[in-house]
Order: C-alpha cells, then sequence, then structure tokens
C-alpha cells in the first residue's frame, strides 16, 4: 500500500480488529463510511465517491461488499477511481455467519468475484 490510499468501509475511529494501516509509507491514507461516527473523510454510499476518475493509488474494498446492496456498483467505482497500475485489496468473507453493519446482504464465492471483477473492468 503506498501513495493515495482509499479505505472504502474503513474507520478512522471507532475500529475493529487489529489492522494497523501503514500510513508511513503512503502520501494519504482517506476513509469512505456512510457512519458519521466514524468520522469519515468521505461521508457517502461506496458506489458514489466524490473523487476524480483515476485519483487513487491503491484502493481497499476490506469486508464491505457484503455490507452493500448492489456490490457491482461499488467494484465499478472502484475502477473508476483507481489509477492505472493500481492496486486493489478486496476481501468478503464466505464462511462467516450474517452479521449487520447494518446490513449483510451476501456471500460470493472467489468464481463469483473473478466474474464480476473481470465485467467491471479488472484484470488479474
Amino acid at each position: 500500500m503506498k501513495g493515495r490510499v482509499l479505505d472504502v468501509g474503513g474507520k478512522s475511529v471507532l475500529t475493529r480488529g487489529n489492522f494497523v494501516p501503514p500510513k508511513e509509507a503512503c502520501t494519504k491514507w482517506e476513509y469512505v463510511n456512510i457512519d458519521k461516527n466514524t468520522n469519515p473523510d468521505y461521508l457517502c454510499e461506496a458506489s458514489n465517491i466524490p473523487l476524480n476518475d483515476l485519483s487513487i493509488d491503491c484502493l481497499l474494498l476490506c469486508e464491505v461488499l457484503e455490507h452493500v446492496s448492489n456490490p457491482e456498483l461499488t467494484i465499478k467505482e472502484a475502477f473508476r477511481l483507481l489509477n492505472k497500475g493500481g492496486t486493489c485489496i478486496i476481501s468478503m468473507p464466505f464462511l462467516y455467519p450474517i452479521h449487520a453493519d447494518p446490513n449483510d446482504y451476501q456471500r460470493w464465492t472467489n468464481v463469483k468475484i473473478n466474474k464480476i471483477l473481470k465485467d467491471c473492468g479488472f484484470s488479474e
């Protein structure tokens, strides 16, 4: 993770887990969230982020796609924002109980994730 990082669904406050963002390697680390209590840089839906095309070097969609009602739109938005040659890091639970935050809509297999990523413009 380097350059300008956008952590979609991440939290600058009220965090969970042990992940510590490697901010020293980044020029900027920004958060997108719909929960104003997490103090996001962008208080908005993951599918409509008010940033310019190709403006992000590294984009995180970690444990967030199961919480959006239309994850394909979120992935298309990530593709729009990501610089050519940038990195998109995606994770989604599979064998994990349903957990509202505020909602939990789906689980995908790796085949489904790869198909949707390709359909949205990403390559391996």
